[in-house]
């Protein structure tokens, strides 16, 4: 999973659906470049129309999809999306992982005693809440001090 910038002219939108406050794009051609999948909130979508210049920062999300996680319009303003969803995925991914880490508490037990057990559990949950959340993150502060998008004049 990584953070991908697209910039330029939104040229096309393709089909969209509508589901648990997110617009699904089947594609969306900007900047001359085709991106399938994607993913937008209706927060989000709003600064979204065809033949507007702006600056999108996505995350690579599980499968082919793209979440957009900030737009920056031509004007310079950059709206985000709200640091709680990642926020609530990491605290989701830190109670499973501790759950799931229940399992083979007895057997950490045995080898390393309870403090090292409980520390291994609290360690892999922490590890893997910041491997959920780290990429939205970082993809939703990616255009804090980028200038404002231009379009590019045509050759």
């Amino acid at each position: 999973m990584s953070v991908i910038i697209l910039e330029g002219k939104v040229e096309e939108l393709g089909n969209s659906t509508w589901s648990q406050g997110q617009r699904h794009y089947s594609m969306i051609k900007i900047g001359g470049k085709r991106y399938n999948k994607l993913q937008i909130s209706d927060a989000l979508d709003n600064f979204l129309s065809v033949g507007s210049v702006v600056r999108m920062a996505c995350k690579k999300g599980m499968g082919t999809s793209l979440l957009v996680c900030a737009i920056q319009e031509s004007d310079g303003n950059i709206t985000n999306l709200s640091a709680m969803i990642f926020v609530m995925a990491a605290v989701v991914m830190f109670g499973c992982v501790c759950i799931i880490g229940l399992l083979p508490l007895i057997y950490l037990y045995a080898v390393f005693g309870l403090g090292g057990a409980i520390a291994i559990v609290l360690g892999a949950a922490v590890f893997f809440a910041v491997l959920v959340s780290r990429d939205g993150l970082k993809a939703r502060s990616a255009l804090n001090n980028m200038p404002a998008p231009v379009l590019q004049p045509s050759a």
